[in-house]
């Protein structure tokens, strides 16, 4: 979703959760990340990922989108904020196709789907753990949280 200085609040309103990428054209990381969240954008609307993507150029000439970049914490370009019911967050995490893909899932409450073959489980409690642990030779244990 393109957006500009005249749209930036309303599309805030509109979408509870949203990932928005500050950038320059003058800056060739910008336009490496945009081509990531353009892809983005595509795969989660297929997918129905109850989430938005939207990208602002921010011109270092314009006075309105330097000073909304500036209002929600934007120092250097690009730079994503993640926006949940409007508040902003930073994003720390990798700007590929999967990775944005992966956190924007996250976020949503939609995690990533793994097929039945697949040996990763859900562990909710110590027990669970411990279970678990009985009956692997190896274990890899993540701990997760939302963003």
């Amino acid at each position: 979703m393109v957006l500009d200085s005249s749209s930036f609040a309303d599309a805030l309103v509109m979408n509870p959760l949203i990932f928005v990428l500050f950038y320059s054209r003058d800056r060739v990381e910008g336009t490496f990340i945009l081509s990531n969240f353009s892809a983005a954008a595509e795969a989660l609307a297929e997918q129905r990922v109850p989430a938005r993507l939207g990208w602002l150029e921010v011109d270092l000439n314009n006075v309105e989108t330097t000073a909304l970049s500036r209002r929600y914490g934007v120092v250097e370009l690009p730079d994503i904020k993640i926006f949940h019911t409007g508040m902003p967050s930073d994003y720390q995490a990798g700007a590929n196709v999967l990775d944005l893909l992966d956190v924007v899932r996250w976020n949503a409450g939609n995690t990533i789907h793994r097929p039945h073959s697949s040996r990763v489980v859900e562990v909710v409690s110590a027990a669970g753990l411990e279970k678990l642990l009985a009956h692997n030779r190896l274990v890899l244990v993540a701990f997760t949280t939302r963003w």
